[in-house]
């Protein structure tokens, strides 16, 4: 599974990759009971018959066969986690299947959109890319049903291929999301000193529901500007949704060579910066 990824890891990811990656990201781990100064919860277990099914049914997956296969780490038992819906209960299992060493595999990959929200899930990313790097597969089952209701390569340095990149805005949307950055009026004093370049690759941003609400654009310019203001910062925790984002002003005093706009396409405008060097 995926580490907690710090801020800036997380961005070097989204430019190159998705955020996808991290709209449909599943973190297992909870608040950590120390800082609530309680007690840690017992773990949640799958009981091993339903564990041993779940197993079952995913190593049946096709793609789960066509790529696993020899390929599998010998000396690592498949692992099965409890996977909790929106009302915390335990609602599927997450089978993974390391590899015995990074590789770089090609798949009909599906995401669920609105897991967060609908258990069973209702809407679906369904796409066929390359993921470099990957570690291993991950395959939620369904305990009701007993069908796969996500399949995805995954790893902590996994990489998919920009260009097969679903999750990577392309067309309008793309023109519209660096429109939306480069016409926020607190960038303006920057964009009259220079002409930036925006990153080739840039991720939408999707909301539990799985409808893309916005996108991160990144400005690149060509030499280092003395920045000198207050401007408006978007914080999120990494784990929480972006509709629980805020917006604060901070000033910043230093030269950068790199700023990162959120746009919202709910709100028609940039919200703010997430991150600058």
């Amino acid at each position: 599974m995926p580490p907690h990824l710090t801020r800036r890891a997380m961005l070097a990811t989204s430019l190159t990759v998705a955020a996808g990656a991290v709209a449909f990201g599943f973190w297992q781990g909870l608040r950590s009971r120390a800082e609530l100064e309680q007690p840690p919860a017992p773990p949640l277990l799958l009981p091993e018959d339903q564990a041993a099914r779940a197993r079952a049914v995913a190593q049946q997956h096709p793609t789960v066969q066509a790529l696993v296969g020899s390929g599998a780490r010998p000396d690592s038992p498949v692992q099965v986690n409890p996977v909790t819906g929106p009302d915390g209960r335990i609602v599927a299992a997450g089978v993974w299947f390391p590899f015995d060493a990074p590789r770089t595999v090609r798949a009909t990959w599906v995401h669920p959109a609105d897991w967060e929200v609908n258990w069973p899930p209702t809407r679906f990313v369904q796409a066929t890319y390359t993921v470099e790097e990957a570690w291993g597969i991950l395959v939620w089952v369904d305990l009701a049903s007993e069908q796969v209701v996500r399949l995805e390569a995954s790893g902590p340095y996994a990489r998919v291929a920009p260009d097969e990149d679903p999750f990577v805005l392309r067309g309008e949307l793309r023109d519209r999301a660096i429109q939306l950055a480069l016409d926020a009026p607190w960038l303006a004093p920057l964009l009259t000193r220079a002409e930036p370049s925006v990153m080739e690759h840039l991720p939408g941003i999707h909301d539990r529901q799985g409808d893309l609400i916005g996108a991160v654009v990144g400005l690149q310019f060509s030499e280092p500007l003395a920045v000198s203001g207050t401007f408006p910062v978007v914080v999120k925790d990494e784990r929480a949704d972006w509709d629980d984002a805020e917006i604060r002003e901070q000033t910043i005093e230093q030269k950068v060579s790199l700023v990162v706009v959120v746009v919202s396409f709910r709100d028609d405008r940039a919200l703010g910066l997430w991150y600058w060097e």
